[in-house]
């Protein structure tokens, strides 16, 4: 693995609760609607927002991230595209951003086996 000097992680917390595979927009009342049960795999994509430059996430061509709810036994498809530019007009430290992005889960077990949640060698450049 190349050595990193300065690498942007993103982080998606996922919970496993009862419930299907959904997403949740931004309801413009405040409330967020369910959406209905999707399959998977789920595509989720980092990318570059073309009016700020800056980086952010999408699904489903919406920069609201979904709320994903799985039956504790279930397995989850994630299908996870860096669409990224390949060079940032953000500032990391003095330097431009590196653009390398991964998927970190938080809340579930995680097996110990290769590749785990790996999340300095599992990255996704753009």
């Amino acid at each position: 693995m190349q050595t990193l000097q300065k690498v942007g992680l993103f982080t998606f917390t996922w919970a496993a609760t009862i419930g299907s595979v959904a997403a949740t927009p931004s309801g413009k009342d405040g409330i967020l609607p369910e959406l209905s049960q999707a399959t998977t795999p789920v595509t989720l994509m980092a990318a570059t927002d073309p009016a700020t430059g800056k980086s952010e996430f999408r699904y489903q061509g919406n920069n609201t991230p979904p709320v994903i709810r799985v039956q504790p036994g279930s397995t989850l498809n994630v299908e996870y595209k860096n669409e990224l530019a390949a060079q940032s007009r953000e500032d990391c430290l003095g330097h431009p951003c590196m653009q390398m992005t991964n998927l970190h889960f938080h809340g579930l077990h995680v097996s110990p086996n290769t590749p785990q949640d790996d999340v300095l060698d599992m990255m996704a450049s753009p």
